[in-house]
């Protein structure tokens, strides 16, 4: 199924050419909108009724090529799985012109009642998700990872285990708080998922200023650093006005373990007085508008190569 077409317009975009990784969150949150319409279950009868509509509770995703300024991304899906109160999409986002896939990503959605209980799909829906997933809507969603040597989602599925040890291990670890205000909630009033995304990567762009570096010399020239794969899980409802400490530790992956040759992986885990809301794990690479990608060379993060 089609959801969306996007031009990459230059506030979409970052150092260079490239669109913003929380960019891709932004669309999947409009693409999703699109799918509660198509099945006939809008994101406003459930918030009329009190509900937090398709809540994202697991985000597995992983990256071949950013998409650059003036490029139109096709955002298109289809649903793998099918539960009484959940089911698993997988969204493809592919470059409009020629069908390149650019990002896959692949999430849990559960709509979250008013009590705060997991909502029943109303049987229309299950019957309209499972009338796409026994005809095998949309176009190809197979499992390939691109051309890049990133990750398949299945090979993702394994990139690590979030516990709360990974942070303690680690040899160089940062936090910072945000406070949840108007501009990071949604109609629901709780914190906006995609601004989870956003507190993320500030967390990390400050971990690099303390230590002196500027995040655009980071990567060789033209490439900027980006995420190339993630997984994350969504335990707790964020509240607005709580403070929200992004916690991370930064590792370089093993041969065994590394799903992006050298990669720099990031897990986190975002705390409030109410316990943990949110656990991920990120691995990053350098990417470049002409589909040329480098390791992060781990130096400038505090920590050592251990191959």
């Amino acid at each position: 199924m089609r959801l969306l077409s996007h031009p990459v317009r230059f506030g979409d975009t970052t150092l260079g050419r490239s669109m913003h990784s929380e960019t891709l969150f932004d669309l999947l949150a409009v693409a999703l909108e699109e799918l509660g319409e198509a099945l006939d279950y809008p994101f406003t009868e459930i918030l009329a009724n009190g509900g937090t509509p398709y809540a994202p509770v697991d985000v597995r995703g992983c990256m071949s090529q950013y998409p650059i300024h003036g490029e139109t991304v096709r955002v298109e899906g289809k649903p793998v799985e099918i539960s009484t109160r959940s089911f698993v999409y997988q969204y493809v986002f592919r470059r409009a012109a020629d069908g390149m896939e650019y990002c896959r990503m692949r999430v849990t959605h559960v709509t979250i009642a008013a009590d705060g209980d997991a909502e029943p799909l109303p049987e229309h829906v299950r019957a309209s998700l499972s009338d796409s997933l026994d005809a095998g809507d949309g176009e190809s969603t197979d499992n390939s990872g691109g051309t890049s040597g990133y990750p398949t989602l299945d090979e993702h599925a394994s990139i690590s285990e979030i516990t709360d040890g990974d942070c303690e291990d680690s040899p160089v670890t940062f936090s910072r708080d945000f406070r949840i205000g108007t501009p990071h909630i949604e109609a629901a009033d709780w914190g906006y998922f995609e601004e989870y995304f956003r507190f993320i990567s500030l967390a990390l762009e400050e971990q690099l200023v303390s230590r002196g570096v500027n995040p655009a010399d980071i990567c060789e020239e033209g490439l900027q650093i980006q995420p190339a794969a993630w997984h994350v899980t969504f335990e707790d409802v964020v509240p607005y006005g709580s403070t929200l400490t992004v916690n991370g530790a930064i590792h370089v992956s093993d041969e065994e373990s590394a799903t992006v040759d050298n990669a720099l992986t990031v897990r986190y885990h975002l705390d409030s007085d109410r316990g943990t809301h949110i656990r991920a794990v990120f691995e990053y690479a350098c990417f470049g508008p002409d589909k040329s990608t480098e390791p992060v060379p781990s130096d400038v993060f505090g920590v050592s190569q251990s191959k």
